[in-house]
């Protein structure tokens, strides 16, 4: 598993175009975010027809959230 993370404004109107980029050949790729954001921001991700499916990963919001667990929960997601 490869990761890449980048925060800034704009990242999901460039999220297949860096994943072209960066994954060459990857089928699957996660979209990590917060889930308030969810709530500000759908995450309406379709993906190219010659780009990796896209999966929203939405996370709970917090440094309490950044745990083994949640991370598990990522991973079960993309498999």
């Amino acid at each position: 598993m490869h990761a890449r993370v980048e925060i800034a404004a704009g990242v999901r109107g460039r999220l297949v175009e860096q994943l072209r980029e960066h994954f060459p050949g990857a089928e699957r790729a996660g979209f990590v975010v917060d889930e308030r954001l969810t709530e500000l921001w759908p995450l309406d991700l379709a993906s190219a027809p010659d780009g990796p499916d896209i999966v929203p990963c939405p996370v709970p919001s917090g440094e309490a959230a950044k745990t083994r667990e949640v991370l598990a929960q990522v991973q079960d997601r993309l498999l």
